[in-house]
């Protein structure tokens, strides 16, 4: 049976009125709630009651750091640079964690850059050799390993983007950079960020890295209780979420519970920031604040 196009753009038609009242009836993160919900039916309860909370030793990197400069930090007020002037800012502003963004350039090689805008790359040397937004100087894997040794107390919260073969291919040439300068003290100041459970024993196996974030959007699942249980089975003492997660003051109370501490990601607005610290999380990822403005709402 031929279906005329009149009939075709008719069913079109109604198909975006029922999801236009249902954006009316429910907003995003109830849908996305609902999603979660459906997606959990059938699946294994959690239990959290055979685990103690996780105990912290007093001198980790997140017990004094409250903000983490988001991909270097912002610099004339440009963000995402990853370049040498924004990271030596950040440092100048008093940050002492900062997030690198890391890429392999065509003829892989390591360097800092979110992502390519093509599925393929520059050259090392194309990359080296373009400044960042016309201004600033790119960097690469070596020049910011240099930089950590210049400044012993910066810690490096590491954002790569990929299939987790490229994102290890990454680590194990910053491993072997870092050997062959003989500066591996340096690994024990870099922060994992992970996307998913599989990640941890696969980059575990690479390099005993000392410090992780479980960083769970990813995955799709906003599943609080399966993340905390994660954590407390691989001895994780940090997860990462999108700000707008946290909707109401219990929400993140299972991590509250089990010591586990939570930043989110990104932020740039004071106000929001009293309200979620207030709601129980323990940082933020921003652009653009700096420790000396935490001082206004009293956050150390």
């Amino acid at each position: 049976m031929k279906v005329s196009k009149k009939w075709l753009v008719l069913v079109i038609k109604i198909f975006l009125a029922l999801f236009c009242m249902a954006v009316i009836f429910f907003n995003i993160e109830e849908l996305y709630d609902f999603k979660v919900k459906l997606y959990s039916i059938g699946k294994k309860k959690v239990n959290l009651s055979q685990y103690q909370p996780l105990e912290d030793k007093g001198n980790e990197w997140y017990m004094d750091n409250f903000l983490i400069a988001h991909a270097c930090g912002g610099v004339d007020g440009v963000n995402y640079t990853n370049s040498k002037e924004a990271f030596e800012e950040s440092i100048m502003s008093g940050f002492q964690v900062i997030e690198v963004d890391f890429s392999k350039t065509s003829d892989n090689k390591v360097v800092l850059k979110h992502n390519w805008n093509s599925e393929k790359g520059p050259t090392y040397e194309q990359f080296m050799n373009s400044p960042v937004e016309y201004a600033y100087t790119p960097m690469d894997a070596e020049m910011l390993l240099d930089l950590m040794i210049e400044n012993p107390e910066v810690y490096i919260v590491t954002d790569i983007k990929g299939e987790r073969e490229y994102m290890g291919e990454i680590y194990t040439q910053i491993v072997e950079m870092a050997e062959s300068k003989k500066c591996t003290d340096v690994l024990d100041r870099f922060i994992i960020q992970i996307y998913f459970p599989e990640d941890y024993d696969y980059f575990k196996d690479i390099y005993s890295f000392s410090n992780w974030i479980y960083t769970f959007y990813n995955s799709g699942e906003k599943d609080f209780n399966s993340a905390a249980e994660f954590c407390l089975t691989h001895d994780i003492h940090v997860v990462a979420m999108p700000f707008e997660w946290i909707q109401e003051k219990n929400y993140i109370d299972v991590f509250k519970k089990y010591n586990i501490k939570v930043y989110v990601h990104t932020l740039n607005r004071l106000s929001t920031i009293q309200i979620l610290t207030d709601w129980g999380i323990s940082g933020v990822y921003t652009d653009y604040l700096t420790p000396a403005d935490l001082e206004s709402i009293e956050i150390k």
